[in-house]
């Protein structure tokens, strides 16, 4: 496990590593879930983001303030949460990742202009900015549970420099203990590693994931967010949308910014 968290193939600060030491071995002996929160918790991001084209569908959901987990197997990007090997076993736990877990993908930016093109209706859209940490007077009792469960199932994304040739060994180990049907000798943690990892060429993005499992591959995952802070519109936004997005915006007391695009720096 330490070799394939190496620097060689992962760009990983201490942190992460000792998160992944500490959750996603494939031995179960080796879990501390403990220290494993203790190292990521310090590191959640108080503000995290949700790039929007404006449409109808996106503008129901920032109402209900809630979000969609997606399943892997519908990324647009089809090397997401996978890693390219020759070994068969990878493809098994490839495909049960893409079939039972679902994702949902934040940004720790709200500046970022490959995501604003990418996601935010190429700067026409929205973002919205959620507060991870808000304080105690202002969350009740059970949203503040909630806001809790959604931390610990959040993870940093890890930006892949290279496959790993070492984590061959540790799915073929996971591969077993599952086949053996023994839960005593399976990490259910480990196929997460595989929902969280992304080329490095996409480390602009900053991103965290909320990842869940659902055996029934048609289910649909709707994720209750934590408040929302402010919505920044894209810097190319139509007026007619920024009205419409300030109309609602002041009914609930949510502050709306506009982006400021590279060209206006």
């Amino acid at each position: 496990m330490d070799q394939f968290v190496s620097g060689d193939h992962f760009q990983m600060q201490p942190w992460h590593r000792t998160l992944v030491r500490h959750l996603f071995h494939p031995d179960p002996r080796r879990i501390d879930i403990s220290c494993a929160r203790a190292a990521k918790a310090p590191q959640i991001p108080r503000l995290l983001y949700k790039y929007r084209e404006f449409n109808n569908q996106h503008l129901e959901a920032l109402q209900d303030n809630v979000l969609w987990a997606a399943r892997p197997n519908s990324f647009v990007d089809k090397t997401d949460t996978g890693i390219r090997s020759r070994s068969p076993d990878f493809k098994l736990i490839e495909d049960e990742v893409r079939r039972k877990y679902r994702v949902l993908s934040l940004s720790a930016s709200c500046s970022s202009q490959g995501m604003w093109e990418k996601y935010g209706g190429q700067s026409r859209g929205f973002c919205i900015e959620y507060d991870f940490f808000s304080p105690t007077e202002d969350v009740l009792d059970r949203d503040r549970r909630r806001i809790s469960q959604i931390r610990d199932k959040l993870y940093p994304v890890f930006y892949r420099k290279r496959h790993p040739r070492t984590l061959d060994n540790y799915v073929k180990a996971w591969m077993l203990t599952t086949a053996s049907r023994n839960a005593d000798t399976l990490n259910p943690f480990f196929p997460i590693f595989f929902c969280i990892q992304k080329q490095a060429s996409f480390r602009e993005e900053q991103e965290w994931r909320v990842v869940e499992i659902r055996e029934d591959p048609a289910y649909e995952l709707r994720i209750a967010m934590p408040p929302i802070r402010r919505v920044i519109i894209g810097s190319c936004a139509d007026e007619k949308h920024a009205l419409i997005l300030a109309d609602y915006l002041r009914r609930k007391n949510i502050p709306l910014h506009r982006a400021v695009s590279n060209k206006e720096h």
